[in-house]
């Protein structure tokens, strides 16, 4: 890379991975790219480049966050990624964690709410008319008004599931480690699991 670019890894990726990262990085589109390997040489590749408008979601006009450079800082020494490169990523402008007593968190369901079984939660798969939503930390959420379309995609791939876990990994943090299991879980991941978008996007069944 030149002045100003960006180290990093190449991957291989399967078709069906490729599926599920299109369905994660719902705001971006696959693109062509070349990278030039630390010998010199070229090579094609695909990178995701930010849909048009997207930023608003994603927040792609600030620093990014202390755990998103963390991540990347931690990937970058285990593929041996050049040292003054992880240099600069260390000394990069970033917005520090939020403390988890300060994340926004699901509204408790309303007084009287009924308590579902996974035949019922199943039911939420937004086919033939049902309704759309999952469970998050016992929470059972439905996708209701004009919600954006990266959280239509996540709903529609998990609709009528349990995420606390899948979330838990997808939000993965350095600060609280990977969970192997949802009972392997600490606090702390179980509550950035639950991290709200706005409200005004889900009901708390």
């Amino acid at each position: 890379p030149g002045e100003g670019g960006t180290h990093g890894v190449i991957h291989e990726v399967t078709t069906d991975d490729m599926a599920k990262l299109d369905a994660i990085e719902a705001n971006y589109d696959r693109v062509e790219a070349k990278a030039r390997l630390y010998d010199g040489t070229e090579q094609t590749v695909i990178v995701y480049k930010q849909k048009q408008g997207a930023e608003k979601i994603t927040g792609a006009n600030k620093p990014p966050t202390a755990r998103y450079i963390e991540i990347i800082i931690e990937g970058c020494r285990q593929y041996r990624v050049n040292e003054e490169y992880i240099s600069k990523l260390e000394a990069m402008e970033c917005v520090p964690r939020v403390k988890p007593e300060e994340f926004i968190s699901l509204p408790e369901p309303p007084e009287g709410s009924p308590t579902m079984t996974k035949d019922e939660l199943a039911k939420f798969n937004g086919k033939d008319g049902n309704r759309l939503g999952y469970s998050c930390n016992g929470k059972v959420i439905e996708i209701t008004g004009n919600a954006p379309e990266s959280l239509k995609t996540m709903s529609t791939r998990f609709a009528g599931k349990e995420i606390t876990y899948y979330m838990a990994c997808m939000l993965y943090d350095p600060l609280y480690g990977m969970p192997e299991s949802a009972k392997d879980m600490s606090e702390g991941s179980a509550i950035k699991a639950t991290k709200s978008t706005k409200s005004t996007e889900v009901t708390i069944l």
